[in-house]
């Protein structure tokens, strides 16, 4: 597949199975399972800002399917949920100019790789070896730093692509909010954010329309294949597989890192297939009586 923006060659097959990866993750990892989305472009052929660009377009459009097939709008605070979108936009726009800054300057790749190394490793390691995750104490009189954690959140977004829900999930929680107006409240800010970080990106020539199209699909694909296994098999069961799999994705960018791309692909691909067979496995013959899970730990408002 050829890139017109970033003038290179990808592998489609191969951000097809990523996105596939990716879409089984986010089942069980929440936000955190598209960590692995950024540094994989990155590993394939996109330039970073070309990979940033096109991974909050794919965020966009996860955003609004996720919305419409599951209802997210239930019991939001609409007032919240709006201005923590407005302030996560305006984080955008700086993260945006500091990307495209260090871009120009042909810096953008060993800061930005650093950082996902050190990020995917952590969440690997606490998916693999903790067995629950980590719940946010609520704490009203931390409610004036929302918009603190909002600016920020979007700064790391349009600096890295990570999505924004990662630090908003945690903060509203922390704020005071019920556990069933979080997810709701930052689902709305999300789109806000992602709607705002998609124009801009767009505007400025960051954002490989096909594939945000061949993610897109390959991405809701997986997550199909990732509610199988969830309805048939303990939610347990599979979130160490899911915190390895990150864990994987951080040595892959690590190999990337150090100059060896081509070992760093396989190993991202091969991660992202062995991950989609053995769900696909496991919802095969798991246990015939429907398993009733929730969503995942970091849709809650945990990690």
């Amino acid at each position: 597949m050829y890139l017109a923006l970033a003038e290179t060659f990808v592998n489609g097959f191969a951000l097809f199975m990523i996105a596939l990866g990716i879409g089984v993750l986010t089942r069980f990892a929440g936000p955190a399972g598209t960590l692995g989305l950024i540094p994989a472009l990155n590993i394939f052929g996109f330039p970073m800002s070309h990979a940033v660009g096109t991974g909050i377009v794919c965020l966009l459009g996860r955003a609004v399917m996720d919305t419409f097939r599951e209802g997210s709008f239930t019991n939001p605070d609409f007032r919240r949920g709006i201005l923590l979108g407005l302030q996560i936009a305006a984080g955008v726009s700086i993260g945006k100019v500091l990307l495209l800054t260090m871009a120009d300057a042909n810096v953008t790749g060993p800061p930005l790789r650093w950082f996902y190394i050190v990020v995917l490793l952590a969440y690997g390691l606490l998916y693999t070896f903790g067995r629950r995750g980590l719940t946010p104490v609520p704490c009203p009189r931390l409610a004036p730093l929302l918009p603190l954690a909002g600016v920020t959140a979007g700064i790391l977004m349009g600096l890295t692509g990570m999505d924004a829900a990662l630090l908003a999930l945690p903060a509203l929680a922390v704020a005071g909010l019920k556990q069933e107006e979080t997810r709701a409240t930052a689902a709305l800010a999300g789109l806000l954010a992602t709607g705002w970080g998609a124009f801009t990106f767009s505007f400025g020539g960051r954002v490989e329309v096909a594939a945000v199209i061949l993610i897109l699909l390959g991405m809701t694909i997986g997550e199909q294949v990732g509610l199988l296994c969830q309805r048939r098999v303990p939610h347990l069961a599979v979130r160490p597989l899911a915190g390895a799999a990150l864990a994987i994705t951080g040595l892959a960018v690590a190999l990337k890192q150090f100059g060896l791309t081509t070992p760093g692909g396989y190993l991202v691909w091969a991660a992202s297939l062995l991950l989609v067979l053995f769900v696909f496995i496991r919802a095969l013959v798991g246990s015939r009586r429907v398993v009733v899970v929730p969503r995942s730990a970091s849709d809650r408002g945990t990690v």
